[in-house]
């Protein structure tokens, strides 16, 4: 009793027990990860070991191979080129090593795939660009001089002066000749792997760190890797009579049993994920040999080879790579330590912060200066969420893992989301009445496209974009056509819903531009400076405030006439010419893109920016030009007196019937859009018409959504909820829901680490880190709300919070200082002391107010800090 009126207390209403849920969800899921990874995996934590144990397929065509814990990264030819430049690669062994060897010369462009090089049972040599060199010893017993020699020189790291030539990554495998071919298969194989045991111990073990890796990486480029691959473990159903005579469970076992044992001796990795890649319970089948039941699928192959590559590599192309993002390489791969704009954000923010929330308890005279208790809290909840975004994100601290798209469980997540969103519909909030005439009723009846309708679209249109991120759906090319589609209806609105605004308010003011935009961006500009990203990087709400300035500049031209239609509908098809042609024609861009890379160290995706304007280049003016006709039929149908104009006579005469020719032709234009959707073989073939009849489907599910009352009438308040903080869902889920700059998934892995449990442990990820995204997410919105008030309406901020308003005259928001007679007595230093401190006071009081006063100040001080963020971190 006593605990249950402790939470009581604590948690009054349902939104704070929510709050205090999440709370616990977070401390708890938060408190996990740590013991993870500062204790479970505490010899481990780059995943380097854990790569080389093991791991298991999300897929049934072996392309997506998950080691526990991290990303593996597929290496194609330049990555190897920048990797390996002027170094060898050498592979030693039998035939299945000499697989691994033509996967390599396969990345490398200098074979195509399935081609092999004369010479089944003999060395191969085969050169790259860049004075890379590939070669393959026939050595399937281990037993030769030349494995030695080269073992020998591969051990001691070479001069950083003398790399050219040198082996840089070194395979080693063997086994199955011993099993065929020997009867004393046992004694040869523990024979030949003592010579190598022996031969590493006697060079420097300095180099060789045992309780870590067991092999040196970090010294970029001249490193050397040595790996031994294990027996292979062959598909003995497949085998032919003699070799499953000979090549038996029995000794395959015995012989990676002992090298398991030597392996605890001998400092150097051993590739068990060869093994469970064909080994692994989905894969079981024949598939993943070749017909003979030995030799092994190429795809695998090429699996097991970046297994390799990514001990070797990921730290010299994180190192070697122009953009610092996407980090997606994550097995074996540190990130680098934090930036100086990188620690100062961090140290504000886990440092000062909370002593000023702490402050801002105290006195009010005494806090004067700082902040109210509400802007000081809403900066600190920002705060916290773009630091749990980087230590999400560039650091081990949770793992990342592969996306993997599963029709079976996609379209479960998606039934899943729907059932909750319809579970909650219900009434939408305060009626409105129509007018008198034709559609004269007793009953409310909401306005055409309300609040609670465009909040609800954008909110199950978000979960469904969020959803298509996780799976990584953006393959299958229906589910793409769907997403493009509702990233138009985004647009769509906003066109939409500026017009109604600009239309009805005509609030063209300073004012009221910064604060729709200092909210659209806010979170977009900071996080660039902490993740080391890019502001295009985040492309939504670029996209919206682009075709926010464009809406705001059709509009304020000739404003005075926007009463007239006919102007309007003029000007909006001018500016639909005039920004197209921009955007396809011009060097607009080409132009602006120079000039904030020279003055501001800014540097955009040019290619991309205008990819994603052309995508969308027409769906903007669709939405305005239904905002103009929207408010001409509402206001022809609300007038009670006798009809002006024949467009008033024509519309109240025949809207009924309108509105049943629209509804059936919205019907059939919309079927008709999926046909034609339906017939394109590829994303380049859609994207091409897409731009030009996208405004088809999306003016249908208005016209569907508004064709009755009922339907205009009802709403569901669970995806209504996630439309108002959809800006908020679209921009953190790249860094603490998904993972690896939206490449890989946000994952806990105390499941999976702890019982093995690798699908209900992906699962019980998922759900954790979805309620912790939507209640940061909450937070944030209400935050970044609160911020943007402050910024634009700073004094009205104030006195919401309960503070004391600014003051131009004596009664200053600090306190000041009187000489006194008195004060004389203690010397001529501290007058002087006193007085320097009162001009300060006198400055810094002046200064505030100054800055408080004038919204063009403020927004020119946030430009200059931007400005200077920029070139300090170029």
């Amino acid at each position: 009793m006593r605990l249950s009126r402790y939470l009581k207390h604590l948690c009054p209403t349902i939104q704070a027990g929510t709050d205090c849920a999440c709370v616990f969800a977070f401390i708890l899921t938060f408190g996990l990860t740590l013991y993870r990874h500062f204790w479970l995996e505490r010899y481990d934590p780059l995943k380097c070991n854990a790569s080389l144990e093991g791991g298991r397929w999300l897929d049934s065509n072996y392309e997506i191979w998950q080691p526990p814990g991290c990303m593996m990264h597929h290496f194609h030819q330049q990555d190897l080129l920048a990797c390996f430049k002027d170094r060898k690669l050498l592979f030693i062994g039998d035939s299945t090593v000499r697989q691994s060897f033509y996967a390599t010369a396969e990345k490398l462009g200098i074979i195509e795939q399935g081609e092999e090089v004369p010479g089944k049972h003999a060395d191969l040599e085969l050169d790259g660009d860049d004075g890379l060199t590939l070669n393959f010893v026939w050595d399937p017993y281990l037993n030769s001089s030349f494995l030695h020699r080269e073992l020998t020189a591969a051990i001691v790291p070479p001069d950083k002066f003398g790399v050219a030539g040198t082996t840089a990554l070194l395979l080693i495998g063997g086994g199955l000749w011993h099993a065929r071919y020997l009867e004393d298969y046992f004694v040869s194989f523990q024979d030949s792997f003592e010579r190598i045991s022996q031969t590493v111990v006697s060079q420097d073990e300095r180099q060789l760190d045992k309780r870590s890796t067991r092999f040196t990486f970090g010294n970029r480029n001249i490193d050397n890797l040595i790996a031994l691959a294990p027996v292979p473990v062959p598909a003995y159903g497949s085998l032919s009579s003699p070799r499953a005579d000979t090549i038996t469970p029995d000794k395959v076992n015995a012989m990676n049993k002992y090298l398991r044992q030597m392996a605890d001796e001998l400092p150097l990795p051993v590739a068990w994920s060869f093994n469970s890649m064909t080994t692994e319970p989905e894969t079981t089948s024949p598939s993943a040999f070749q017909s003979d039941g030995l030799h092994i699928n190429s795809a695998i192959v090429h699996n097991m080879l970046d297994v390799l590559l990514s001990m070797r590599c990921n730290m010299v192309l994180r190192e070697s790579r122009i953009k610092a993002y996407p980090m997606d390489k994550t097995c074996c791969s540190s990130y680098k330590s934090p930036s100086s704009i990188q620690a100062l954000i961090l140290n504000m923010s886990t440092g000062v912060l909370p002593l000023l929330v702490l402050a801002t308890f105290g006195a009010s005279k005494a806090i004067a200066m700082l902040p109210s208790r509400k802007i000081t809290h809403a900066i600190a909840t920002l705060a916290f969420a773009i630091c749990y975004c980087y230590y999400a994100d560039r650091t081990h601290l949770f793992n990342k893992v592969h996306k993997h798209y599963h029709y079976g469980e996609t379209q479960m997540v998606y039934a899943i989301a729907a059932l909750l969103g319809m579970s909650s519909i219900r009434r939408s909030g305060t009626a409105v009445e129509r007018g008198s005439g034709m559609l004269q009723s007793q009953e409310p009846d909401r306005p055409f496209l309300s609040r609670d309708q465009t909040d609800e679209w954008k909110g199950w249109m978000q979960i469904i974009i969020l959803i298509y991120h996780y799976t990584g759906a953006s393959k299958i090319l229906w589910v793409y056509q769907i997403v493009r589609l509702l990233v138009a209806s985004y647009l769509f609105m906003s066109g939409f819903g500026h017009t109604i605004f600009f239309s009805k308010k005509a609030d063209y003011s300073l004012r009221r531009g910064a604060a729709v935009l200092i909210r659209l961006n806010m979170l977009s500009c900071i996080l660039p400076y902490l993740m080391e990203t890019d502001y295009m990087f985040y492309y939504f709400a670029p996209l919206i405030s682009f075709w926010y300035v464009v809406v705001y500049c059709t509009m304020i031209i000739g404003r005075k006439s926007n009463h007239s239609i006919t102007f309007m509908l003029s000007k909006i098809v001018i500016s639909a010419i005039s920004v197209n042609l921009m955007i396809r024609r011009t060097g607009t861009f080409e132009t602006l893109f120079y000039f904030l890379r020279r003055s501001c160290k800014i540097e955009w995706n040019q290619a991309e920016w205008l990819f994603r304007l052309k995508l969308d280049s027409c769906i903007v003016y669709i939405g305005m030009l239904c905002a103009v006709i929207s408010i001409r039929i509402t206001d022809a149908l609300g007038n009670d007196t006798i009809p002006k104009t024949n467009f008033d006579r024509f519309v109240r005469k025949y809207f009924n019937r309108l509105c049943t020719c629209s509804v059936v032709l919205a019907i059939s234009m919309c079927s008709g859009f999926f046909v034609l959707a339906g017939m394109s073989s590829s994303k380049q073939e859609y994207n091409s018409w897409f731009p030009y009849v996208s405004f088809i489907p999306v003016l249908s599910f208005v016209i569907l959504r508004n064709s009755t009352r009922c339907a205009r009438n009802h709403h569901s308040s669970i995806f209504a909820w996630v439309g108002r903080h959809s800006l908020e869902t679209f921009t953190l889920q790249y860094h603490i829901w998904l993972a690896a700059d939206t490449k890989g998934l946000l994952a806990i892995g105390i499941l999976e680490k702890m019982s093995e449990d690798k699908i209900n442990g992906r699962r019980f990820d998922m759900v954790a880190l979805t309620i912790i995204f939507f209640w940061v997410c909450w937070h944030v919105a209400a935050a970044t709300q609160t911020l943007t008030t402050w910024l634009v309406h700073p004094r009205d901020e104030r006195k919401k919070d309960g503070g004391e308003e600014y003051s131009d005259g004596e009664d200053n928001i600090l306190p000041t200082m009187k000489l006194e007679e008195s004060t004389r007595q203690n010397g001529r230093d501290v007058i002087l002391f006193k007085k320097i401190f009162f001009i300060a006071m006198e400055v810094a009081t002046r200064t505030k107010t100054l800055v408080a006063d004038h919204l063009e100040v403020r927004l020119v001080l946030i430009v200059m800090v931007m400005w200077l963020l920029n070139m300090l971190s170029a």
